[in-house]
């Protein structure tokens, strides 16, 4: 994530606050969904820190997961990853920072049931 001043500084674009992890995996898969953090995140609040975490649901078999993230109302991809069955490891994670708009929204995208999304922090 690159160089990050310690908060208070004036060199600081944005300061970055570590929250307990709250959990914010849509109950939908396959297509893009709103995630409103308005609960969990004060006003003010330009990104979030999300922590998708793949939770071992894989099987051997050829099969691909993805999972992304982007700003509400945007039309692009987002930030997407595809990982196939067939690596050993059948637990992962992944950070991504991801833009809110104004009523702090963001979207987000998997493709299968085990894979979970979680807010640990946020950008203000």
């Amino acid at each position: 994530m690159g160089y990050m001043p310690p908060q208070g500084s004036p060199k600081a674009a944005a300061e970055w606050y570590t929250i307990p992890r709250v959990d914010k995996t849509p109950s939908v898969t396959g297509s893009w969904v709103d995630v409103d953090v308005s609960d969990v995140v004060p006003e003010g609040a330009k990104a979030v820190g999300v922590l998708f975490h793949v939770d071992g649901g894989w099987t051997y078999e050829e099969e691909t997961i993805y999972y992304g993230a982007r700003k509400n109302g945007s039309a692009d991809d987002g930030t997407y990853v595809n990982m196939s069955a067939r690596h050993e490891d059948r637990y992962s994670s992944r950070f991504d920072i991801v833009e809110l708009d104004e009523n702090r929204i963001f979207e987000v995208n998997v493709n299968r049931t085990y894979i979970k999304v979680y807010i640990v922090g946020y950008l203000k």
